[in-house]
């Protein structure tokens, strides 16, 4: 019996160590994990999941002002030029000037929930607005910050629908915001974009055989019709007061055109055609424009003189998706260029996911055709970036910028390089 009751005992003291390591390897290990990115998600696919607390689908709901951290925790940054200020999908970010600063209002893709940061300050994001708006593809800023509109695809069908709201604050606190004048643009806009001046927009419809491109307020009213075409397929954006970019939608097998519509008065330039696999970006002045050209395998960046009608090859293989014009300066780029462009059909390709980049972000003098490497962000924060839609902010000190392979949000200061 005593053998019988000490074998108990050692197994008994056994099993309560291991038990007790169990406890501290679960818990103490999962503690220090380290931050894992959210999964690869295609651009071009609007299907998300929804966080638990997007359970409600209207388009009213309060405001808490409450700043959610969790999705923060864990995540470096402090990086001395580069900060991440999203962990999870953005659907759309701008840059606006607010008592003497700069800050970033940006929109959550799977909840449409609205956060605010100070640009100089290394701060936490905070919520001013959780109205919730499920699985939104894409947003545009208008009005400095103060109105946004998201489109989305209207549950149980294929309609795209395009809302706008401007934000108001809440005279209560300070932090909240909530959305008002909401409205409803037509159903099935297949483009849009804001004007210079973000006081308009501008978008394309179908209208019968034909598409129609309205000018608006950017809640709708005041419209006006200054396009129309018999052709579907256009993007579009709005790089100067009097000069609106009509691209035709992009692809390796077909040649492309641009044109430039004067939005008073409807009046059309052609600007480049017969290009294969053209996307293009134009300056604020709309002098100069870069474009890229698929050559099969690759693609490369080219420059065209509006005034001169010639174009020059600037050396670098990127897109101009990944590129932002100098509001200061009419001849200086920001472009996000790859360490390599991979064999492929440009930018078919890439649009679909089948090839992602690994970038830097390059200032490119296009005047003297002089090129410098201003951020690595392997180098600063250990991250492949495949970098999109990058925007200024008005001073030229901050750049944003969303990573395409998760579509976090990242804020760099050009002030400190």
């Amino acid at each position: 019996m005593t053998r019988n009751r000490a074998l108990i005992i050692i197994v008994g003291v056994v099993a309560l160590v291991l038990i007790a390591l169990a406890i501290f390897y679960f818990f103490f290990r999962n503690a220090g994990a380290p931050y894992e990115p959210a999964p690869i998600i295609d651009i071009n696919n609007p299907s998300l999941p929804i966080s638990q607390n997007a359970s409600n689908t209207s388009m009213g709901g309060g405001n808490t002002g409450i700043t959610e951290e969790n999705q923060f925790q864990n995540i470096p940054q402090t990086f001395q030029q580069l900060r991440l200020l999203s962990s999870v999908p953005v659907a759309g970010a701008t840059l606006f000037e607010k008592n003497a600063d700069t800050f970033v209002h940006y929109i959550e893709r799977a909840t449409g929930h609205i956060y605010e940061v100070q640009a100089s300050q290394k701060q936490t994001p905070y919520r001013i607005s959780n109205t919730t708006i499920p699985k939104i593809y894409e947003a545009f800023w208008t009005q400095n910050g103060r109105g946004i509109i998201v489109r989305y695809l209207k549950e149980g069908s294929d309609d795209i629908q395009t809302f706008y709201a401007g934000l108001k604050a809440n005279t209560s606190t300070s932090s909240e915001q909530t959305l008002d004048d909401g409205t409803f643009l037509p159903n099935n806009i297949s483009d849009l974009t804001v004007s210079p001046a973000q006081d308009k927009i501008f978008y394309l419809s179908r209208n019968g055989t034909q598409t129609v491109g309205i000018r608006s307020n950017p809640n709708g009213t005041s419209k006006n019709q200054p396009f129309s075409s018999s052709a579907h397929e256009w993007l579009v954006s709005w790089p100067s007061a009097t000069n609106i970019s009509l691209n035709t939608r992009p692809s390796a097998e077909v040649s492309g055109f641009l044109f430039f519509l004067n939005p008073s008065t409807g009046g059309l330039q052609k600007i480049l055609s017969g290009v294969q696999g053209l996307t293009s970006l134009s300056n604020n002045n709309g002098s100069l424009v870069i474009y890229s050209e698929s050559n099969g395998t690759g693609v490369a960046l080219k420059l065209f003189d509006v005034k001169k009608g010639t174009a020059t090859d600037l050396g670098v293989r990127t897109l101009p998706e990944k590129c932002v014009w100098s509001k200061k300066v009419n001849t200086t780029l920001f472009c996000a260029v790859p360490d390599s462009v991979p064999s492929g059909a440009y930018p078919d390709s890439w649009y679909q996911g089948q090839i992602s980049f690994t970038d830097n972000l390059w200032a490119i003098d296009t005047k003297t055709g002089t090129t410098k490497i201003i951020m690595t962000p392997q180098s600063i924060a250990q991250q492949i970036m495949d970098i999109v839609q990058p925007v200024l902010s008005e001073k030229e000190n901050y750049i944003l910028f969303t990573n395409k392979k998760d579509l976090n949000l990242w804020l760099l200061s050009l002030s400190d390089l």
